[in-house]
């Protein structure tokens, strides 16, 4: 009990400093402390707020925070008090509440309640539930969860500006409280999602050091390594993935970096806070490069992951870094086009059939046609509708005593591979070759090469190399002449794996040779069992044959 002048004393001071007051520690004339009057802080053990992507507090119409508090048994708060405040109008002075605590009987009945009353008011409506205690090996103490349920009025926003949100939980016991403060968090008054888009990157970059206030201004610049920082966050907190945009994996990863600072024009490790945006939230040209990134990442994550996907490459350095490390025909890498970052590519090792010579060939490869990283290694590995993934077993070169075997025609060049890819694709797509599984093969132990491994694939080093075809398809052919296979895979470059086993093996055994194969006609094929497609495919490449042996 306190005396009369105690009272008049205590009472004479404004409300708010009653609190602050810290009372007596020790009883008087006593050398014993009363426990009742110690301060007494419970520590949050776990702590919730909604994260955009994982890393900003982005705080719209409807918002939950949740704590849990290690407290002595029995003892529940009553109230929780909370604050925000901020370095700017209206915040400058902090906006304070008191809110009474709601007891639930399980998280259901909170869950229910919580959306069963987010009305929206000109004012901030704020809501508090306390869930059912868990009990520990220590049975005077107790593990409360506590729920705050914000539902923001829309014109109560924070102009991009961060504000800090304090809690304190209080207690019958006026010496006992907690107490948490959240990240830097904006209000919106507008859920946009390029508006949470700018946020994120504002948030991301006071995380960073920088002024607010500066960052707000269009033409403000940050640093090189402070943009990449803040999409590595952006791209994790999409994608889930470990692999980040920075990460250097091989040789080529300071290509996909320099194709980045392309992207977003940086200029002496300098980018503009509006070529930020437009990278990540505002593009006028559509969905912002980042998304699309992201999605590729999200299609093929274990390929990134691994490497496989080196990242964003231009089609003219990998050219160069191909040909120039002398990489072997079939060898290719995965990367995602600079010019349409929605897809991959692949850049491969190619030689010309008619005069030996190495180039690079570059295959978009549709989402339609390789969905996933399943089916993308499916279809590199034994595409039925492409064999420009394929090494080539023998390079066919012209012989320097006698006439080519190739046919006359100009060989393919890029854009005509392109169209005829696309037609391939789009015809594959509507005779269902997504949903079509490895095809059947004669070779028993064909089941193993359809499903490699990614170190199969050749996914964990730096320049992947195409998987090699397994020798025993093609003993099935005998001793076919080189040239003679080499003009077949020509000609039947547009058929399946098998059909061009098929016909190989009857021309082995039928024992034709380079010398002999322009002396075949309608009959010879018919007798060698060739069926009907492929032998009309074959009597147009003879008759290309038999003009370039006639006598002139």
């Amino acid at each position: 009990h306190m005396s009369g002048m105690e009272d008049s004393f205590f009472f004479g001071l404004p409300p708010h400093k009653i609190e602050d007051t810290s009372f007596l520690d020790v009883l008087p004339n006593s050398g014993q402390s009363y426990k009742q009057f110690e301060p007494q802080m419970y520590p949050v053990i776990h702590y919730y707020e909604q994260l955009y992507l994982e890393h900003a507090l982005i705080v719209a119409t409807h918002t939950v925070w949740k704590f849990m508090v290690t407290e002595d048994r029995e003892a529940f708060a009553n109230t929780i008090q909370v604050d925000v405040s901020g370095n700017f109008e209206p915040f400058n002075e902090t906006h304070s509440v008191s809110i009474a605590v709601n007891h639930c009987q399980s998280a259901e009945e909170f869950e229910s309640l919580s959306k069963a009353r987010r009305v929206i008011n000109d004012v901030p409506t704020w809501k508090a539930y306390h869930l059912p205690p868990v009990f520990g090996p220590d049975h005077n103490k107790q593990n409360s969860t506590y729920c705050i349920v914000l539902s923001k009025p829309q014109k109560w926003g924070s102009q991009m500006m961060p504000v800090t949100f304090y809690f304190r939980g209080s207690y019958s016991n006026r010496n006992a409280y907690w107490e948490k403060y959240s990240s830097p968090a904006i209000m919106l008054t507008n859920s946009a999602s390029k508006w949470y888009e700018k946020a994120f990157i504002t948030l991301a970059l006071l995380g960073l050091g920088y002024d607010p206030k500066a960052i707000s201004k269009p033409d403000a610049v940050i640093r090189w390594e402070d943009f990449i920082a803040v999409t590595d966050l952006h791209m994790v907190g999409a994608t889930g993935c470990r692999r980040k945009l920075s990460d250097n994996i091989s040789f080529l990863s300071r290509f996909h970096l320099e194709s980045l600072a392309s992207m977003v024009q940086c200029d002496d490790g300098r980018v503009t806070l509006k070529k930020v945006r437009h990278f990540c939230n505002e593009s006028s040209d559509g969905t912002p490069p980042l998304k699309l990134i992201e999605s590729v990442i999200n299609r093929y994550r274990q390929s990134w992951e691994t490497g496989a996907v080196v990242g964003i490459i231009r089609s003219g350095v990998v050219k160069q870094y191909l040909l120039e490390q002398k990489h072997p025909a079939g060898s290719f890498v995965l990367r995602i086009q600079y010019n349409s970052p929605s897809e991959i590519c692949a850049s491969s090792v190619q030689v010309n059939p008619q005069t030996g010579v190495a180039f690079v060939d570059h295959l978009t490869i549709s989402q339609h046609v390789a969905p996933d990283d399943h089916k993308l290694q499916d279809y590199l590995a034994c595409s039925p509708i492409h064999k420009i993934m394929l090494p080539m077993q023998a390079v066919c070169s012209r012989p320097a005593t006698s006439t080519s075997l190739e046919p006359s025609q100009t060989y393919r060049t890029t854009d005509q591979e392109l169209q005829r890819t696309n037609q391939l694709l789009q015809q594959a797509y509507k005779e269902g070759f997504q949903a079509s599984g490895p095809r059947d093969s004669p070779n028993p132990h064909s089941q193993a090469q359809m499903s490699p491994t990614a170190a199969d694939m050749g996914f964990v080093v730096s320049s992947p190399q195409s998987p090699v075809q397994s020798p025993v398809a093609f003993e099935q052919a005998g001793q076919l002449d080189e040239q003679v296979r080499s003009w077949l895979r020509y000609f039947f470059q547009n058929d399946s794996e098998q059909v061009f086993q098929e016909v190989a093996q009857k021309f082995a055994q039928a024992r034709v040779t380079a010398n002999s194969l322009h002396m075949l006609d309608a009959d010879d094929l018919k007798e060698m069992g060739i069926p009907l497609g492929p032998r009309k495919l074959l009597m147009r490449a003879l008759q290309q044959l038999h003009s370039q042996y006639q006598p002139r």
